[in-house]
């Protein structure tokens, strides 16, 4: 565990010199768009079911932030989101912590994360599993004639998961089974 905190501090270091030296030497590259993402909730109370949408609306900001030898990083923030069902609509301000993803170069797999504010473990969890429904491999690492497996963690443990190019500039992910389950998996 000491290593690991070692490497983070690291890691955080470089971030924090890269900003700056990017930030003096020359314009930032960031990218931003509208995330919105839909989920059907079912509630199931005393035999009777009641289903309903729920919606998360949001900017997205996104840049790369450092490449190492095997592995990139990249910066992400969520702003003005807005999260809810119908009339009922809230704004959770852990939505707006900016984040970064450390990302395998070979196999695309997301290694490591680090939240830029002393979140819950719940909020972390929140925040972190947004993310989770958005990344995949870059298309460079699925050739359209095969499937590609991979190892991927999320809230419930690790997870085989296939990706395919079923047409050419699409990509489908796929979850085969978890290989093994653990609450740290989301930390």
């Amino acid at each position: 565990m000491g290593h690991a905190c070692g490497v983070l501090r690291k890691v955080c270091v470089l971030l924090s010199a890269l900003l700056f030296v990017e930030a003096s030497a020359a314009p930032l590259c960031i990218g931003a768009g509208e995330f919105t993402s839909t989920t059907t909730v079912a509630f199931s109370n005393a035999g009777s079911t009641s289903v309903s949408d729920v919606t998360l609306d949001a900017t997205l900001y996104s840049r790369p932030l450092i490449v190492l030898e095997e592995s990139y990083w990249l910066g992400f923030q969520f702003q003005n989101t807005v999260i809810g069902a119908g009339e009922d609509q809230s704004s959770p301000a852990f939505y707006g912590t900016p984040f970064a993803i450390e990302i395998d170069k070979k196999t695309g797999a997301w290694i490591a994360e680090i939240v830029n504010a002393p979140l819950t473990a719940e909020d972390n969890g929140k925040l972190l599993a947004v993310y989770r429904t958005i990344h995949a491999l870059p298309l460079d690492l699925v050739s359209p004639s095969n499937t590609l497996e991979v190892l991927e963690r999320d809230s419930v443990g690790t997870v085989l998961t296939r990706y395919s190019q079923p047409r050419s500039g699409a990509l489908q992910r796929s979850r085969a089974r978890y290989e093994s389950l653990s609450d740290e998996s989301s930390a």
